[in-house]
C-alpha cells in the first residue's frame, strides 16, 4: 500500500448531505452556496460531488470570525 506524505494529507471528502447536516442547512441551501462560490466543490463525475472537510472547516471558521 502506498504511503501518503505527512506534509500533504488527503482531506476527507463529504457527501453533500453530510456537509449540509454539519452546517445545519438543507442540501438545497448547500447547493446554493456552491453555485455562488461560497463553498468549493470537487466534482467526481456527472452527478457526483464532494466537499473537502478542510473547505467546510474554513467556511465555518470564517463565519465564526464574521460574527
Amino acid at each position: 500500500m502506498p504511503e501518503s506524505s505527512p506534509s500533504s494529507p488527503t482531506p476527507r471528502l463529504l457527501r453533500l448531505a453530510e456537509a449540509a447536516a454539519l452546517l445545519d442547512v438543507s442540501p438545497r441551501t448547500l447547493r446554493r452556496m456552491i453555485a455562488s462560490g461560497t463553498l468549493p466543490v470537487i466534482r467526481l463525475r456527472n452527478r457526483t460531488s464532494r466537499i473537502a472537510e478542510t473547505d467546510l472547516a474554513a467556511l465555518i471558521d470564517a463565519r465564526r470570525k464574521r460574527g
